[in-house]
This record gives structure tokens, C-alpha cells and sequence, in this order.
């Protein structure tokens, strides 16, 4: 697998190589990032961003015996203090979110409390240029905060996912079984042309298949 999966990867590392990117990880506790954050610095691929409590972060370290050195390979963002030291992230929370009924106190909670909220703040004020959520909590939760902060782009009616499935007999990508449950004509289109060029960026020559629907899994839509 790791055979398969390096053959397309290579692109994509060799991209990311050329050209670092400040990567922040919303959950920075958990013990799969920090995994990740070390191969990231290690491969020379980006400057990671890491949010979470330092004593947290540099206790996981040290169990896992990673050689990673918090504040000196990775910026490390306490969201308790980060926020009190930069009210303004509240203010715009608020200001995208208070026709949908959130108050300024409530603002605060969640951009204290919710790791993904303020990670996805900072990447639209254009302190980090991608953002990497999802370990911990639901996926639909922490996709709804990224449309609601960071938006979309103007030339397209939705979000979409794309999945990478290596098998024996090849390697897949599948879009989107993640998020759109009843697509129209219209939206099949969009996303198959997303998926398309995404696949064209990492080097990867698409042929695309459409399906109509799953008839099993743990969903209970069609």
C-alpha cells in the first residue's frame, strides 16, 4: 500500500517541497497529529501551526518520543490566552455569525472552545495557508465551520469530498461520499470537473465514472 499510495503522493510532496506552506493543525493535542507534524517537518513540506495546550502537546511528545521542540520546529497556539490577546477574533466571528442568532458572549466560547473556529480564523485573516481538522468530533461539524469562516469560492455552488481508496487492483478516488446525498444534474458536473482538477494538480490523469447511489453503509440516505 505504502507502494501505491507513494507513486501519487510523490507529486504532491514534491510541490509541497518547492514551496512550504504555514499548515494549521485545529487539533494539535491529538497524538496523530503531532505524528504528522513530525514527518511534515522532517520532509522539509511545510511550517506547521499546531493549536492546543502547550503541557498537552509537549506531555504527548514525550510519549510518543517524538523529536519535535514546541516554539522552536512549530508555532504552537494556546487558544485560551491567543484569544484573550486578540479580541478582534471574537469581533469577526461575530460579525459572520450574529444574523445566524450568536450572541458576542457566545461568539467567545466558541472561538475559545472551539479549535476548529479559531484555526479557521486565523486561516482567513491569512495567518495560515491551509488547515488540516477532523481526528476529534464529527466530520460534518467541523465542515460547517470551515464554510461558515472560510467560505467558497465564488465559482462554485457547494463543497464537495474527495477520498483516496488504494486496493490490489489500483488506487481510486472517489467524490463525493461525504457530503452532497442528492446531487442534481448540475452539481454532478461541478464536482466531477473539482475532483478532476484536483487529481491534474498532483500529476494524476483522471478517467471518471459516475455512480447513482450506495445500497448499503451507515448512512440512511439513498
Amino acid at each position: 500500500y505504502m507502494f501505491r499510495s507513494a507513486h501519487i503522493m510523490k507529486a504532491i510532496f514534491n510541490r509541497a517541497k518547492s514551496d512550504p506552506r504555514r499548515v494549521i493543525y485545529s487539533e494539535g493535542e491529538d497524538r496523530r497529529i503531532l505524528r504528522a507534524v513530525e514527518v511534515l517537518i522532517d520532509e522539509g513540506c511545510g511550517r506547521p501551526i499546531v493549536v492546543g495546550r502547550p503541557k498537552i502537546i509537549r506531555d504527548n511528545i514525550k510519549q510518543l518520543r517524538l523529536h519535535l521542540r514546541p516554539d522552536v520546529d512549530f508555532e504552537v497556539i494556546e487558544p485560551e490566552s491567543y484569544v484573550a490577546q486578540h479580541p478582534e477574533l471574537t469581533e469577526e466571528y461575530h460579525d459572520l455569525m450574529g444574523r445566524r442568532g450568536i450572541w458576542p458572549a457566545e461568539a467567545e466560547v466558541r472561538v475559545r472552545n472551539r479549535t476548529t473556529v479559531l484555526a479557521s480564523l486565523l486561516l482567513r485573516r491569512g495567518l495560515a495557508d491551509a488547515l488540516i481538522a477532523g481526528p476529534v468530533g464529527s466530520f460534518k461539524g467541523h465542515l460547517q465551520h470551515a464554510i461558515d469562516i472560510i467560505g467558497l469560492r465564488d465559482d462554485v455552488s457547494g463543497p464537495a469530498s474527495l477520498q483516496m481508496l488504494i486496493l490490489d487492483k489500483g488506487t481510486y478516488f472517489i467524490a463525493d461520499a461525504y457530503v452532497n446525498y442528492e446531487p442534481d444534474a448540475h452539481r454532478l458536473a461541478e464536482i466531477t470537473v473539482l475532483a478532476a482538477k484536483e487529481l491534474m494538480r498532483s500529476g494524476v490523469t483522471p478517467k471518471a465514472a459516475l455512480v447513482c447511489h450506495s445500497n448499503f453503509g451507515s448512512t440512511d440516505n439513498p
